[in-house]
C-alpha cells in the first residue's frame, strides 16, 4: 500500500479507535530540522539546504545492523511477493538482498478461508475475517470454538515463531524509498510500509492466539504472545511515521485489553503476577505525536516541496485528482516553478510545523486541545484554498503573485493539501498510554493482595513496595477512579469525551467512553 493512502486510512482509523480491531507531551527532541539534517550536512539538495530525508534516514539507521534489525528477520514472514513492487534500494539500505521463493510467509486470515472454501476473497470476506479475529482477540476460547481460526493459527506456527524472535531484537529500521519515473524520484508521501503492514498482521495473529492458548490452559505461552504483541508495536513505532505511530498505538492499546483477560486468568497465581508485572514495567514508552511530526512529516513536506520545483505539476497528481492543466500551461508553468526561490515556500511550511509541534508540547491537555483545533481550522481554510492544487494553477496563470511571494503561496497550498490530522493521533496515543497505566495498576493490584491477602482501600498503598509511580487519570487530571469491594475492584479513567460514564461495564461490552476494568468483569462494583 502506498504511504499517501496509508496516510490517510491510519488517521481515519485513528478517528475510530484505536483496537486493531481490527476494522480495520511535546517532542523530546527539540531541535529543529536543520538539526535533523546534520548527520548528512555535506548531501545538498537544489536549494542549497542538507539533504533533510537522507538525514532522517540516517537518524532512523543508526546503530541497527542487518543481525540486529527486526525487519530483516520479518522478511522471512513476508516473501517475495510483498517485495515485488519494492525497489532494489530499498534492500540495498537493509542490507540483504531481495528475499526469493522458499520459507513460509505468512497468510492472512481472508486468503486463508478463501483458499480453504475455493473462492476469490473480496470485500465482504476481509470484513468477515476481520470481525472474526476481533471477537477472538478479546476473550479466552478453545480450537474447539472456532476450528477454521485455529487451523489458520496452526498454518502460521513458522511465520509467527519467527516474529516473536524478530520482536525481541533491538533495532528497527525500514527504508524509507520513494518510487521513481522518467522525472526520477516521486515524493516520500509514496513510500511503501511492508514492515508496518506486517507487523500490524502479525500483531492480530499474536493476539487471538494468546487468547487461544489461555483457553487451553497454557497461561506462559499465551503471555508470550502478548508480550510479543507488545513489543512489536515498540518496534513499529521506530519506523519514524506517523502511520507507525498509529500502528503501534493500536497494537499496544489491544494487548494490553487482552492483558485485562489474562489478569483475570491468571491473579491468583502470585509468582506468575509478580514475573508479568515486572515484564510490562520494562517495556519502554513509545515516541509521542510530537516527535514523529517533528521528524518525519516535517521532513517530507518539505521534501515534497522541494520536488515541486523538480517535477512541477506532477508532484500533485496523486491519483486522487490533481491540477486540470492543459499541456501548453503546463509547459509554461514548470518552467516559472523551477525558475523560483523555493526558500520562502520552505520557510513557511517550517513556520507552519515549528507553531504545530509547539501546541503539541502543551501540557495542559485542554489548552492543547483548543490549540490544535485553532491550528485545524485554519489548515482547512488553507486547504480549501487550495482547491486540490488547482490554486497553484490559478497562480501562474495569473502571472501574480510573483517571486517570493508566489513560493510562500506555493508552500501555503502545500501546507493545507498534506498536514496531517494530528488531533486524531493525539487521543489514539492517549487512550493507549491510560489503557497500558490502568493494566499496570491493575498487575500492580493483584500483587499487592497476593501480599497482604487483600486490595489496598487506596491506590496510594500501591507506591512504592509494588509500583514506582502510581498513575493519574489522563484525561480527566488527578486520580484514577478506584473503588474496592469484597471480591474485587472497579478501576478507570475517564475517556477522551471528558466524560464519567461510571467506569466500563460488566462483561466485554462498554456503553460509555472510559477505560478501565472490573475485576471480576462478570460483576458490578
Amino acid at each position: 500500500m502506498g504511504m499517501w493512502l496509508m496516510h490517510r486510512t491510519a488517521l481515519m482509523l485513528a478517528v475510530v479507535g484505536t483496537g486493531v480491531a481490527f476494522a480495520d507531551d511535546g517532542p523530546t527532541d527539540p531541535e529543529g530540522v536543520g538539526q535533523i539534517d546534520a548527520p548528512v550536512a555535506a548531501s545538498q539538495g537544489r536549494e542549497g539546504r542538507p539533504d533533510a530525508v537522507a538525514a532522517l534516514q540516517a537518524r532512523l539507521a543508526e546503530g541497527v545492523t542487518p543481525e540486529t534489525n527486526a525487519v530483516v528477520r520479518l522478511w522471512d514472514c513476508m516473501g517475495p511477493d510483498v517485495a515485488r513492487p519494492l525497489p532494489d534500494e530499498y534492500f540495498e539500505r537493509l542490507g540483504v538482498d531481495r528475499p526469493g521463493r522458499g520459507g513460509t510467509p505468512f497468510v492472512g486470515l481472508y486468503a486463508f478461508l478463501s483458499a480453504k472454501d475455493g473462492v476469490e476473497a473480496d470485500a465482504a470476506a476481509r470484513q468477515r475475517a476481520g470481525g472474526k479475529l476481533s471477537r477472538r482477540a478479546g476473550r479466552a476460547w478453545r480450537a474447539a470454538d472456532d476450528p477454521d481460526l485455529a487451523a489458520w493459527l496452526e498454518e502460521n506456527e513458522r511465520p509467527l515463531a519467527v516474529a516473536t524472535e524478530a520482536a525481541s531484537l533491538p533495532g528497527y529500521f525500514s527504508p524509507l524509498v520513494p518510487p521513481s519515473d522518467e522525472k526520477g524520484r516521486r515524493s516520500v508521501y509514496h513510500c511503501l510500509l511492508p514492515g508496518t503492514q506486517c507487523c500490524r498482521d502479525i500483531g492480530r495473529a499474536f493476539l487471538v492466539r494468546a487468547m487461544l492458548r489461555l483457553g487451553e490452559g497454557d497461561a506462559d505461552a499465551a503471555w508470550s504472545d502478548l508480550l510479543a504483541c507488545h513489543r512489536l508495536g515498540r518496534l513499529v513505532a521506530r519506523g519514524g511515521t506517523l502511520v507507525d505511530l498509529l500502528v503501534a498505538d493500536a497494537l499496544d492499546t489491544s494487548a494490553s485489553r487482552a492483558g485485562f483477560v489474562f489478569l483475570e486468568a491468571v491473579e491468583h497465581d502470585e509468582d506468575r503476577v509478580a514475573r508479568c508485572l515486572r515484564d510490562l514495567e520494562s517495556l519502554p514508552d513509545l515516541p509521542t505525536v510530537g516527535e514523529c511530526v517533528d521528524r518525519w512529516e516535517r521532513v517530507a513536506m518539505l521534501d515534497t516541496v522541494s520536488l515541486i520545483g523538480k517535477r512541477g505539476f506532477d508532484v500533485f497528481e496523486t491519483g486522487d485528482g490533481g491540477p486540470p492543466v492543459w499541456q501548453p500551461t503546463r509547459f509554461v508553468g514548470d518552467l516559472v516553478l523551477k525558475s523560483l526561490d523555493w526558500e520562502p515556500a520552505l520557510e513557511t511550511v517550517d513556520a507552519w510545523f515549528d507553531r504545530l509541534v509547539a501546541d503539541l508540547a502543551e501540557p495542559d491537555r485542554a489548552s492543547r486541545a483548543e490549540k490544535l483545533a485553532r491550528f485545524g481550522t485554519e489548515v482547512q481554510r488553507l486547504k480549501n484554498q487550495a482547491d486540490g492544487g488547482r490554486a497553484i494553477a490559478r497562480l501562474l496563470l495569473a502571472g501574480k503573485p510573483a517571486g517570493r511571494a508566489l513560493s510562500r503561496s506555493i508552500g501555503e497550498i502545500t501546507v493545507g493539501l498534506l498536514m496531517p490530522a494530528t488531533d486524531a493521533a493525539v487521543v489514539a496515543a492517549d487512550r493507549r498510554r491510560q489503557t497500558h497505566d490502568i493494566l499496570l495498576a491493575a498487575f500492580a493490584l493483584a500483587r499487592f493482595r497476593g501480599v497482604h491477602g487483600r486490595y489496598p482501600g487506596t491506590l496510594a498503598e500501591l507506591s512504592p513496595d509494588v509500583l514506582d509511580r502510581v498513575p493519574g487519570d489522563l484525561f480527566r487530571g488527578g486520580e484514577l477512579t478506584f473503588r474496592p469491594h469484597d471480591e474485587g475492584y472497579l478501576l478507570y479513567g475517564v475517556g477522551p469525551n471528558l466524560r464519567d460514564d461510571g467506569g466500563p461495564s460488566a462483561g466485554d461490552e462498554s456503553s460509555g467512553d472510559d477505560i478501565g476494568v472490573r475485576v471480576p468483569r462478570s460483576t458490578g462494583g
